[in-house]
C-alpha cells in the first residue's frame, strides 16, 4: 500500500477513527523516539572496556569461523 493510498483512506475516515490513528501513530513515534535517545547516551560507553578493537575482534571471529 502507499502513501497515497493511505492518504486517501485517512481523508474517508470519521474524525473518531482519524484520532485513533494519530493516537496509535503518535505513540509509537514517541516510543521510538524513546529508544534512539537512550542508545545515543550509551552510544561509547564500552569503549575502553575491552583491550581489543570491536572490528578486530569481528574480523577475528570471522577468520575463525571458516577454519
Amino acid at each position: 500500500m502507499d502513501v497515497k493510498t493511505i492518504i486517501q483512506e485517512l481523508d474517508n475516515m470519521s474524525l473518531e477513527k482519524r484520532l485513533e490513528v494519530y493516537s496509535y501513530l503518535s505513540s509509537r513515534l514517541k516510543s521510538q523516539e524513546y529508544v534512539m535517545n537512550v542508545l545515543e547516551r550509551i552510544k561509547g560507553k564500552g569503549k575502553g572496556l575491552w583491550a581489543i578493537d570491536a572490528q578486530e575482534y569481528i574480523n577475528e571471529q570471522r577468520a575463525n569461523e571458516r577454519f
